[in-house]
């Protein structure tokens, strides 16, 4: 890849990516009451009076049990046990761009490493729940917005919940051509996270080109490219689905 091939690329993966992300905020707003924890914790939700729901009973059991055995372990070390009604600031579903730390060795045999974003993966979380910010307090026992480091770590829990009992939603997102999937990102332990992806190929060129590319621009931030072929090739799930029936 020269570097004019490069640029082009750049500039086409950012108006995908922000096209991609429009969507999936779309999908989010119009699906909101369903990522609501109420929907889970129904009567242990503060200030949510009779909810019914059923097995909320047994929801909370769980959620309290993940959240005592994750809040003692490293790094968030809390010793405060999470006790019924549940506060919960934010109802609404959030996405916060994923990222991950790529170690590149340069001709002169030292190590750097490239902070490398997704143009076409997200971590769900709540409004206002910001994951850079939850990585910050992680790293400053810092409280940020108002918001506690049991808050952060109670809501993407609550997240993972939510996507873990309805099933519904995660067949949904996958006949918009959105795969959702459990995973743990560095520095914040053993915490299950809800992580959306387009369904388009995705890459990153060579490690040379990235080294390039830091040495002319002065950064170690680099975002992987967007396969456009993928973006014609993809086929719709749900047509995949009914072809097969055919």
């Amino acid at each position: 890849m020269n570097t004019a091939e490069l640029i082009a690329s750049r500039r086409m993966t950012r108006k995908l990516s922000g096209v991609l992300q429009q969507r999936m905020e779309l999908y989010l707003s119009c699906l909101t009451g369903s990522f609501s924890p109420v929907s889970v914790l129904g009567k242990y939700i503060n200030g949510q009076g009779k909810a019914n729901v059923s097995n909320d009973d047994l929801a909370f059991n769980l959620i309290q049990e993940r959240y005592s055995a994750l809040a003692a372990e490293e790094p968030f070390n809390l010793k405060k046990p999470l006790s019924a009604p549940v506060n919960v600031y934010s109802h609404s579903p959030g996405l916060y761009k994923f990222s991950y730390e790529r170690v590149i060795e340069d001709e002169n045999a030292e190590l750097q490493v490239f902070d490398i974003l997704s143009p076409n993966r997200w971590i769900l979380g709540y409004t206002g729940f910001d994951l850079r910010d939850f990585r910050d307090q992680v790293q400053q026992r810092k409280a940020i917005d108002g918001n506690r480091l049991e808050d952060y770590l109670l809501h993407y829990l609550l997240m993972h919940q939510v996507m873990e009992s309805n099933p519904k939603l995660n067949t949904l997102l996958s006949d918009l051509n959105v795969r959702v999937e459990e995973v743990h990102l560095d520095g914040l332990g053993s915490l299950p996270f809800v992580m959306l992806t387009a369904e388009i190929d995705s890459f990153l060129p060579h490690d040379s080109v990235l080294l390039e590319v830091s040495s002319v621009s002065g950064t170690n931030q680099f975002e992987e490219l967007i396969n456009t072929d993928s973006v014609r090739e993809q086929p719709s799930r749900l047509r995949v689905l009914v072809e097969a029936l055919l």
